[in-house]
């Protein structure tokens, strides 16, 4: 059986990119995390404990998206690390961060970095 938890495009504002400007001004972020792991065990229990607690994992991404980086790499390495060492039933997920309004000169609905392990 294979269960997850997803988290939706959260909206961040955040000061993440490789020019100054961007950790000055900031920009709006989505970030959405899917979080696989077995819920037979929260299934049968009815309880928060044996879940992942999708409200707590929204916490710890806001945190590490508070937390300035050049890369959203390295902010989608961190969220991940963070969100594993919390909830040790994850097995696997997705992680994409998307920067809303790149400072390049095009037009397009952002950019975005996804991890998947």
């Amino acid at each position: 059986m294979t269960t997850s938890v997803y988290i939706d495009k959260l909206r961040i504002f955040a000061r993440h990119g490789v020019l100054p400007q961007e950790r000055t001004v900031g920009n709006t972020f989505e970030v959405s995390v899917r979080l696989d792991f077995n819920a037979l065990r929260a299934m049968i229990s009815d309880s928060i404990d044996d879940t992942v607690n999708y409200a707590e994992a929204v916490e710890i991404i806001r945190g590490e998206m508070s937390m300035p980086s050049q890369l959203l790499e390295n902010v989608a390495y961190r969220i991940c690390k963070a969100l594993t060492d919390r909830f040790k039933i994850v097995d696997g997920g997705r992680i994409s961060i998307c920067k809303l309004q790149p400072p390049i000169p095009a037009e397009m609905q952002g950019v975005e970095f996804t991890l998947e392990w």
